[in-house]
């Protein structure tokens, strides 16, 4: 009886990836009103520096986030910034599978430079 492990394993589903595949994406055509800021959230690790594997229930909300539009409003950002935002702050929205969110510019804490 042969009960040597095959090697076999399946690889986690990469299908869902959350970021955008070209720069014609639908998040072209969302355009946020007043002081808002559309932001596109920084990918979440998979592993600890260490190689352990971090399910997704465990993971932190991240924090980090590339603006993509701003409305006509906003003074401090302007899209392609890199930005820190409160950690439960804005509204998620989806646009072609992708989890972007919705800020108002007083929820920043501030742009990398």
């Amino acid at each position: 009886m042969n009960t040597k492990a095959t090697g076999n394993r399946k690889k986690p589903d990469t299908s869902r990836e959350k970021t955008p595949s070209s720069k014609n994406s639908s998040s072209s055509s969302f355009k946020p009103l007043g002081s808002r800021i559309f932001v596109l959230p920084a990918e979440l690790t998979e592993m600890s520096a260490g190689g352990i594997f971090i399910p997704e229930t465990a993971r932190e909300q991240p924090k980090r986030g590339k603006v993509e539009a701003v409305g006509k409003d906003a003074q401090l950002v302007k899209a392609g910034d890199s930005v820190l935002y409160e950690r439960y702050a804005g509204n998620k929205l989806v646009i072609d599978h992708i989890e972007y969110l919705v800020l108002k510019e007083d929820e920043l804490m501030g742009v990398y430079e």
